[in-house]
């Protein structure tokens, strides 16, 4: 039988040695022991190599003994105050020397490598180098490579790996033709990449609002990790789009094989379709966001050259260098200070008219002032951006609640220009229909693919209370739903464009004389729908 599939087991194993060692702890000091719950004194032991990490790593810092049982003494003082603190002391000895050194005694695990057999590993989790003070001895705890990978895999490796997996799972769910579930993934999988794009762009507001709140080690390890991790998956995602495209020409061979496809093929090939476009556009975030790294990259390496300009410029004290120095000048050398000071304590006379005016920038002079009715004062400036806002937001929610309500009509589907015609019957709102705002609202949904209800019913996640004027979605949803509990029996929406119709809008005003034509085109989408039953 062929064993290559079990190569890393003893890789594997190794993790699973240092979480036996921990948990299945000889020598156990039961009166300690019963102080604690069940798997309390596990978390315990954890948190303390945990702390040994973040000690050590920091730079020029070591932790004794003492550093652990205040440490100890500070998380049990906050979780379990019924601890007693004359006990801390012990506690500490107990998780240092007992169970991570073992009391000095070497402790083997015993692990299967497929090709050499079973093997003995030593566990090892702590290095204590000891150097002399004066008289006396100082011992400083260290964690061995052990301890810093089997901490790493716990944590900071699943951190990395979060996309990957979402990669790895929508290529295993093309793999087993599971393309529903497949078409939901590719969407998360967008989802995720915008999210980063957006932490990407908060952090450089940030460096641009106040470079002083930035940490180095941050920006290194945002830039550095992101577009590391970015630059491996749009690889591994180039690679589902070929998978994808092989399941296209297994279809199309079945198509010609039986003359057409059944009702559940043709089901598989529309949802690929929406696989492939979802791949579509993670890919061109993905590019996009690589290429964005040297943007952020100048941002910061500009930003932080003027903060250090800023730095460097020369600072002195009045009184050192001018005050004191004047108090020791000879009665000699008196007369040429005061020839300094004397034109500081003149009388100030009014300058009516100085000769700094003769070198402004000179006006026209006119009889009567003209009354510039443009201008508007700042607070009523301010009052009509709020008011502009709550209008486009309302619009929003209203557009959103008429679509649920047509397609709750029409749940046999129906196009664009049939959901427009449909607005403009409506007196209350039809003079007031801003095309502008529908299409860009419209572009927003198709770029999302869908209107996924019964996701959002189901995950319900926060919303702000107050929209900023552009289209949010979530926000629409959470104001409709006060209405219309039910959500019109509405489960999904999908938005496509499955040809080449457009719908144009042709909007014809008079100014000046002069007529002015604007024309607004966007393709004629086709609006899938899906009742709340249906799933």
């Amino acid at each position: 039988m062929d064993f290559t599939f079990l190569e890393g087991l003893d890789h594997r194993l190794k993790f699973l040695a240092m979480a036996e060692a921990i948990v299945r702890r000889s020598g156990r000091d039961m009166e300690l022991e019963r102080m604690f719950d069940t798997q309390e004194l596990d978390s315990l032991i954890l948190a303390t190599l945990v702390y040994i990490m973040e000690e050590t790593l920091a730079e020029n810092r070591e932790c004794s003994l003492a550093d652990i049982e205040q440490f100890l003494g500070s998380l049990l003082a906050l979780h379990k105050p019924s601890f007693p603190a004359d006990r801390l002391h012990s506690l500490a000895e107990y998780i240092v020397k007992e169970v991570l050194q073992n009391d000095g005694q070497p402790r083997y695990y015993t692990l299967l490598h497929p090709e050499k057999g079973f093997q003995q590993y030593r566990v090892d989790f702590l290095s204590d180098p000891t150097r002399e003070e004066g008289s006396t001895y100082r011992t400083s705890y260290q964690l061995t490579d052990q301890s810093y990978e089997f901490l790493f895999r716990t944590k900071e490796v699943e951190n990395e790996l979060r996309f990957t997996m979402e990669e790895l799972k929508l290529r295993e769910l093309i793999r087993r033709k599971n393309y529903g579930k497949a078409v939901r993934q590719s969407a998360s999988l967008t989802q995720m990449i915008r999210q980063k794009k957006r932490e990407l762009n908060q952090f450089q507001d940030q460096v641009k609002d106040n470079i002083l709140t930035v940490d180095v080690g941050d920006y290194e390890n945002l830039i550095k990790s992101t577009f590391d991790l970015l630059t491996e998956e749009y690889g591994m995602m180039q690679e589902i789009r070929e998978m994808l495209h092989l399941a296209f020409e297994h279809i199309q061979e079945e198509e010609k094989l039986h003359n057409g496809l059944d009702a559940e093929m043709q089901k598989a090939m529309s949802e690929m379709e929406r696989i492939h476009m979802n791949l579509d556009m993670a890919v061109s975030e993905q590019r996009a966001m690589i290429l964005q790294r040297h943007s952020i990259s100048d941002v910061y390496a500009r930003i932080m050259k003027e903060a250090f300009s800023q730095k460097l410029l020369n600072r002195f004290d009045f009184e050192e260098e001018i005050l004191k120095p004047m108090e020791t000048v000879s009665d000699i050398k008196a007369n040429n200070v005061f020839k300094l000071l004397n034109p500081l304590f003149l009388p100030d006379f009014k300058q009516w008219l100085s000769i700094s005016a003769i070198y402004q920038p000179q006006a026209k002079l006119k009889q009567q002032e003209e009354h510039l009715e443009g201008i508007l004062d700042e607070q009523l400036s301010e009052d009509l951006d709020l008011l502009r806002v709550k209008q486009r937001n309302t619009f929003h929610i209203f557009a959103v609640e008429e679509l649920l309500g047509y397609s709750s009509l029409h749940l046999e589907g129906f196009r664009l220009n049939q959901w427009i015609s449909h607005l403009q019957t409506i007196k209350s709102f039809s003079g007031h229909l801003d095309y502008n705002a529908l299409f860009q609202m419209l572009l927003c949904l198709y770029e999302a693919g869908e209107v996924d209800i019964l996701s959002w019913l189901d995950e319900k996640p926060e919303v702000a209370e107050n929209a900023s004027g552009e289209f949010d979605l979530e926000y629409c949803l959470y104001n409709i739903q006060f209405d219309h509990a039910d959500m019109f029996g509405i489960g999904r929406i999908l938005i496509n464009k499955p040809d080449e119709q457009v719908f144009t809008y042709t909007d014809k005003k008079e100014a000046d004389g002069a007529f002015l034509e604007n024309r607004l085109v966007i393709s004629d989408f086709l609006f899938s729908v899906e009742g709340a039953d249906d799933e």
